[in-house]
């Protein structure tokens, strides 16, 4: 009886460690599949369209159209990493001082996204709503 119940519990104990594989794989799947942020989205005050691309294993934001037309084709934001389902991270490059800020990216529906940069004790947020083709 005793080494029955041994054996139980070393195949148990086998187990667990491809249980833990398979669930953080699937995670990672989950948190990858979140292609909500792709395509074309405007400013709320319709001075600006950017589309985001993927990148490799990243997004990049795109500046597609824009009252500059010099910046239109450069790069907005770069680096976006997806950290959990609708929500992401990056660096937003601000043209007029020629940095770059962090920046984080929410998804708040499938047309509606909100970009916020903070820095020090200042942050801003824009809103962005989907152009549909």
């Amino acid at each position: 009886m005793k080494n029955i119940i041994l054996k139980k519990l070393t195949s148990v104990k086998a187990i667990i460690p491809v249980l833990l594989l398979v669930l953080c794989s699937s995670f990672t799947d989950f948190v990858q599949k979140d292609d909500r942020l792709l395509g074309t989205w405007q400013s709320e005050e319709k001075d600006r369209v950017i589309e985001f691309v993927k990148n490799g294993d990243h997004y990049d934001a795109i500046i597609r159209d824009a009252q500059d037309k010099s910046l239109i084709g450069k790069k907005q934001i770069t680096g976006i990493t997806q950290k959990s389902e609708g929500n992401f991270t990056g660096q937003l490059y601000v043209f007029q001082k020629n940095k770059e800020f962090p920046c984080k990216i929410q998804v708040k529906s499938d047309n509606k996204l909100v970009v916020t940069v903070k820095v020090a004790f200042v942050s801003k947020s824009m809103d962005w709503t989907k152009i549909k083709k």
